[in-house]
């Protein structure tokens, strides 16, 4: 879901896969929340006010853009589950949960206390065709033609249009 809300690219989002990659990984304090117009950084909030954010911005450092500091943020859409916000702060509450410093990457997962892993792209990009097997019959997508890179593109063409000429 960051993935697609925010459209980024799965260096920013997901573990890259070379060093030399045109995207660096958001990190933790790189997630300002606010709750009205209180507005707060990740590392620096309550579980409660986390959890309470009604907006959400990664603000870019070193990613794509090349515009240090600015800022790309969405309110809460009202669905419980599938809500730029809300996907946000489930990964910092499992960062914070888990004592991961400020500078951790949002890709960080832990499976039990202390044992870290990485979520990939090709993590990602298994999970995406096995649901659109699943659901291969219904809508016609082949599997194959999808990847973690589809979330950036599918989340650009979900935008509404700028103008209604």
């Amino acid at each position: 879901y960051i993935g697609l809300f925010y459209l980024n690219r799965p260096g920013e989002y997901s573990k890259p896969t070379s060093p030399d990659s045109l995207s660096a990984p958001f990190r933790l304090c790189d997630i300002e929340l606010s709750i009205g117009r209180r507005v707060f950084t990740a590392t620096g909030a309550t579980i409660n006010d986390i959890q309470h954010a009604t907006f959400a911005s990664l603000i870019f450092t070193n990613q794509k853009n090349a515009v240090r500091g600015e800022k790309i943020g969405h309110a809460r859409t009202g669905h419980a589950y599938s809500c730029p916000v809300l996907a946000l702060t489930r990964r910092i509450v499992h960062l914070c949960q888990n004592h991961a410093p400020h500078t951790a990457p949002l890709y960080l997962t832990f499976v039990c206390p202390g044992t870290s892993s990485s979520i990939t792209a090709k993590r990602i990009t298994a999970m995406l065709r096995n649901g659109a097997t699943a659901l291969y019959l219904e809508l016609g997508i082949d599997p194959l033609r999808i990847s973690a890179r589809s979330s950036c593109v599918g989340g650009a063409m979900a935008l509404p249009p700028l103008c209604s000429c």
